[in-house]
């Protein structure tokens, strides 16, 4: 795998945030095109999409707080300053409350914000996957050998065992789930693309 893409300097590019911020283009473009075509304005598609993001960011981590309550009470600030533990819903929850806000700010009707955010989520969650993949962040699949079989040996987090932490033997391969995960939004985004116009 290839968590670092290059250096320009002192800067690093790692293949997730590059392909995060992939995932957040692909969306706003597909925002932008679905507001164009119901007649509202396409230059909010990156304020639905900042908030999201923002939104998202937030909902995500008071989300992980919560499911981690006794230990954050123990050391706050570890939980507050910190680029680990973000949950998938509390995201999803934070982006839905953002972007309902610049829907009705904007007098956008909440359910054609919906069906634009489905497509958007598709894309850019299709995108992340790959994101994921490429970096070896941990989200891999059980120990395998069917013939599409992945060993992340050089993985964002290290190659090992997720639920262990214990390094895994060579030759071991897991199932590419990031992979499985794409191919899953892509279907969904083919079959919210085929029905978008339908009332």
């Amino acid at each position: 795998m290839y968590p670092i893409l290059f250096h320009f300097g002192p800067i690093t590019i790692y293949s997730f945030g590059a392909f995060m911020a992939l995932a957040a283009l692909s969306a706003a473009w597909v925002v932008s095109l679905e507001l164009k075509r119901r007649g509202y304005n396409p230059e909010l598609a990156s304020t639905m999409v900042f908030a999201a993001a923002i939104g998202g960011l937030i909902g995500a981590r008071l989300l992980f707080i919560v499911e981690e309550w006794q230990n954050f009470l123990a050391a706050p600030l570890n939980y507050i300053l910190t680029g680990a533990g973000f949950t998938w819903y509390g995201g999803l929850f934070g982006g839905v409350i953002a972007v309902s806000w610049v829907l009705k700010k904007n007098k956008i009707p909440w359910l054609v914000g919906a069906d634009i955010g489905g497509l958007a989520l598709a894309v850019a969650y299709g995108v992340g996957r790959i994101g994921c993949h490429v970096a070896g962040d941990g989200d891999w699949g059980t120990v395998t050998d069917v013939p599409w079989g992945v060993a992340y040996t050089n993985a964002i987090i290290g190659w090992v065992d997720p639920s262990t932490g214990i390094p895994y033997p060579p030759g071991v391969q897991v199932h590419p789930t990031p992979i499985y995960e794409f191919l899953e939004s892509a279907v969904i985004l083919g079959i919210l693309w085929t029905l978008r116009k339908k009332e």
